[in-house]
């Protein structure tokens, strides 16, 4: 590591992001925002607010998750009727 006083700032230059990087970074930040709002849906259903939980859920449809009988359940995507 450089002391302070030895860097340049106007010589520094990071490397570009590749594609894939940026895909992998993108994937892991959805995963950790839908571990997030599994986690806001448990506690809400663990402290009886099922409404709220409901609501959280309808509002965040996209990621998959919905309140039955005070449960966090994922749904399915290969719903048959």
């Amino acid at each position: 590591m450089q002391k302070l006083a030895r860097i340049d700032p106007s010589k520094i230059e990071r490397s570009p992001v590749t594609p894939r990087e940026r895909k992998q970074h993108n994937k892991q930040q959805a995963r950790q925002q839908k571990e997030e709002l599994y986690q806001q849906l448990s506690g809400l259903c663990q402290i009886g607010e099922y409404e709220a939980a409901k609501q959280l859920a309808r509002r965040y449809e996209s990621w998959g998750y919905e309140i039955i009988d005070g449960e966090v359940i994922e749904k399915s995507e290969n719903l048959e009727d």
